[in-house]
């Protein structure tokens, strides 16, 4: 009696909501139970859910529809399949560049061996090999591992899976380098010749280049991979392009293609202007071998490489002396001073600097490149917008962590900071975070915005170079406001980093106290950076202390001999001290002349080195010149 009723029901519900049509997919069992036939799209795997029951004409439409769909889709193919077989071979034909590759891209080689070779710096090989020594029966093979022990080294990305994987790598013989060795007829005399000057030099990282050239010829991923990581070890920072290259191949034709493309961009950081890098990195590309999942994954928190600057290196190099400081006429020549320093420059208008993360070892470039899947060649999809920090995030207003103790950087000030103060010196710079086509400071900023709208890689770094892209701008309020947020990211270790920028923008503004305080604790955190020496330098010119000048700008030299911005300042400041600082300290004040606007009157000194010069001082600007007569 209770079975009947739920039928009476069920039926009753089906009548109302016209899905009569439907009844004949159910059946009632001997126990009084509604089930659905199993050969039907109506077949329930709960059939005692009267919701689902009530909601299966709906499906049954639905499921109908998608089937006149694929039907009409399944005709439209068959229709079209045969139309137009000759497309590909047509465009292959017509397209200019398709025409001048000659054949399509997967009938390239692109596993094709490159190499930097040492001729291209300036080395000569068979210089650093004894060419004269007769090889004997038993030749030996540069086994690097024999002449330098390396468990570990910063300089050689032992964070690569590939390095890690490094006795397992396969390998092919690379002959296509035998041409890298021409001054050689046999590639075992010329590992044997390896081996010998091995012997006598075992930190050469010519030598470990060259030894990897001939396990990259013998197809030994392993070996060549231990060459490499003791040319990277001892080789000077501007030439270790060399070794990377070599070690991108290795890794490349192993197929730890995405590990490859890391080491040439660090290559790229090196000298951009070798065509063999770019070919390497193109040919990586290529290969369609880094899916954007892939490149994701790279860990951009941590440093890929060493830093530019160590203790290590500062000890290999000798200290810099502009004379004897304890000799003043070892200073400047009058000669010299004459001529280089005609016009003593303004302390207050000198290079600014821009610290990069780069120098501390991160990847900067790629954060706004690849990890963005934006292919190399190719622009940000628009529209572009500028990377403005403030509304991005919000962080604690009068925090010393963000520096809002110093008077400059306080609200009540930065929001006063004139508009349209350039940074002409760092354009370039900027523009060079994406090198692999020339673009806009416009671009770069909404590669920035993405990036830190996406959290792409550290922020501190993202906040760093955005506060670079304000200063080029010229509005260096949203400048600060970007160094602030990165000093609110950054490791303790890498502090000074956002520091010196921001001293940057106070030493432009003016504020050259308040740089001032704020290069000391950046100098506290890195005292190895030459540009922090540099900036610092320019700050205590302009503030009068000119010892302290003194000492920076050599420090900066000491470091980097070839800073020519520091070379310079370091010249003139010497040359203002000797005999232009010195000129004026023994004029009479009455040499100011007023009336005189060209001051053709000498002074009159007795002093030698002042005999040749004029003070004049421009009574509206209050500015004292020096005239060389």
């Amino acid at each position: 009696m209770v079975a009947a009723n739920v039928l009476v029901i069920l039926l009753a519900v089906v009548r109302c909501l016209h899905l009569s049509d439907g009844s004949s997919h159910w059946v009632v069992t001997e126990n009084g139970r509604v089930q659905a036939q199993l050969d039907t799209v109506f077949n329930l795997r709960r059939p005692y859910d009267l919701v689902a029951f009530m909601k299966q004409e709906d499906r049954g439409g639905t499921i109908l529809q998608l089937k006149r769909e694929l039907l009409q889709r399944k005709e439209e193919i068959d229709k079209n399949e045969d139309r137009d077989t000759g497309l590909e071979q047509r465009f292959y034909k017509t397209d200019i560049d398709c025409v001048a590759a000659g054949k399509p891209l997967p009938e390239f080689d692109l596993y094709i061996s490159t190499v930097l070779p040492l001729e291209n710096k300036g080395i000569r090989p068979e210089e650093h090999i004894d060419l004269s020594i007769t090889p004997r029966d038993n030749l030996h093979q540069p086994d690097c591992r024999l002449f330098s022990e390396l468990e570990y080294s910063f300089h050689a990305f032992e964070h690569l899976e590939g390095m890690k994987d490094r006795e397992t790598l396969q390998g092919t013989p690379e002959l296509g380098l035998k041409n890298a060795i021409t001054y050689q007829d046999s590639v075992d005399e010329y590992g044997h010749r390896i081996y010998e000057a091995l012997q006598k030099n075992r930190t050469s990282w010519i030598l470990y280049n060259m030894a990897a050239f001939y396990w990259r010829i013998k197809g030994d991923p392993y070996h060549a991979i231990e060459c490499v990581r003791r040319a990277l070890h001892f080789s000077p920072r501007h030439q270790k392009d060399v070794a990377l290259i070599s070690l991108a191949n290795i890794l490349h034709r192993a197929r730890y293609s995405n590990e490859a493309a890391v080491v040439v961009h660090a290559a790229l950081d090196v000298s951009k202007e070798l065509n063999v890098n770019h070919f390497t990195l193109g040919n990586i590309y290529a290969t369609a071998d880094i899916p954007a999942s892939e490149k994701k994954k790279v860990d951009y928190s941590k440093p890929i490489r060493e830093p530019f600057y160590t203790k290590e290196k500062m000890i290999e190099k000798p200290k810099f002396q502009f004379g004897d400081p304890d000799a003043e006429n070892e200073w400047p020549s009058r000669e010299e001073c004459d001529t280089y320093v005609q016009k003593v420059p303004d302390p207050r208008n000198l290079s600014t600097v821009y610290l990069s993360p780069e120098n501390k070892g991160f990847e900067v470039n790629a954060l706004l490149s690849e990890a963005q899947n934006i292919p190399p060649g190719e622009e940000h999809p628009l529209p572009w917008y500028p990377p403005v920090c403030v509304p991005l995030l919000e962080i604690p207003e009068g925090s010393v962590t963000t520096y809002d103790h110093i008077p400059a950087v306080s609200r009540e000030q930065r929001v006063k900071m004139p508009l349209k103060l350039f940074d002409k010196f760092q354009k370039k710079r900027l523009i060079n975070h994406v090198p692999d086509r020339i673009l806009t400071a416009e671009e770069v900023g909404q590669r920035l915005l993405t990036a830190l709208k996406e959290k792409i890689g550290p922020e501190w770094i993202l906040y760093n170079v955005a506060g670079l892209y304000w200063r080029v701008i010229g509005n260096n309020y949203h400048g600060i406001e970007c160094f602030r947020r990165s000093l609110y990211f950054v490791q303790p270790q890498y502090k000074d980093v956002p520091l010196v920028n921001l001293a940057n923008i106070l030493y432009m503004w003016g504020k050259f106290e308040d740089g001032v305080k704020i290069m000391k604790d950046a100098l506290a955190i890195n005292d190895l950076e030459p540009d922090s020496h540099f900036l610092y330098g320019n700050l205590l010119w302009v503030t009068k202390n000119y010892t302290g000048a003194v000492k920076h700008y050599e420090k900066t030299i000491d470091i980097e001999p070839e800073h020519q911005e520091a070379f310079n300042a370091l010249r003139a400041i010497k040359c203002y001290l000797k005999y232009h600082h010195s000129a004026q300290s023994a004029a009479p004040a009455e040499m100011s002349q007023p009336n005189l606007p060209n001051c053709p009157q000498r002074a009159q000194n007795k002093g030698q080195d002042t005999e040749s010069r004029v003070i004049c001082k421009n009574m509206i600007t209050g500015v004292e010149t020096v005239s060389l007569l």
